[in-house]
């Protein structure tokens, strides 16, 4: 006769999904998603949405937008999704304020705010500055320094990525830089700064 052995009890539970992190930025600024779109295959344990918010460019109109979209897609901080809003300050006061006052009003979202804009992100991959920009576009022309095809359309992913370690030392430098000298952020006398290295080292689980 032939052992018997005990069945095997089937596996009930329901796999997990990957927390899910949703992004979104103002108006029709493609950069941020070009951007993080890269790091889908290389940081798998979450998932990446980008919330299109159209023309919306206001730090509550945004706000309210991703704030709707974690609802009706039943996301969760128990499930450990996120969600982001990117946010250029262009070196103005009303901007800084207006990012400050709705990050009070948030319930799921987290503005990552840069000064001046996005792109300074991208410098930090080449230097460490403390040199104030006067506009978004001194930024621009700073960055082509280095990448001089650079466009709001370009993916500068491919480009940049080898470097991004050095990118997060040198955020963190001009980070304590400002930091040093008593200046609160979000605020346009940080100059140049950014938050966008706490999506990075969420990414990748530091």
């Amino acid at each position: 006769m032939g052992r018997s052995f005990p069945k095997k009890a089937r596996n009930t539970q329901k796999c997990k999904r990957k927390p899910v992190m949703v992004v979104t930025a103002e108006g029709k600024n493609v950069t941020e998603y070009k951007y993080l779109l890269s790091f889908r295959s290389q940081h798998g344990q979450y998932t990446i949405h980008f919330h299109k918010a159209g023309s919306i460019t206001d730090s509550f109109g945004l706000l309210k937008s991703i704030e709707q979209y974690w609802v009706e897609n039943q996301l969760s901080e128990d499930l450990g999704d996120k969600a982001y809003v990117f946010l250029d300050i262009d070196c103005e006061k009303y901007k800084a304020d207006r990012i400050r006052q709705a990050a009070k009003k948030a319930e799921h979202a987290t503005f990552i705010p840069s000064n001046p804009c996005f792109e300074i992100w991208f410098i930090f991959h080449y230097e460490e500055t403390t040199h104030e920009f006067l506009s978004s576009d001194e930024v621009i022309q700073r960055l082509k320094k280095y990448i001089p095809e650079y466009e709001k359309t370009t993916d500068a992913a491919p480009r940049i990525l080898p470097m991004l370690s050095k990118a997060l030392r040198n955020a963190d430098s001009v980070k304590r830089y400002h930091d040093n000298l008593g200046r609160l952020w979000p605020s346009e006398m940080c100059n140049p700064m950014t938050d966008v290295p706490m999506v990075i080292k969420e990414l990748q689980g530091i």
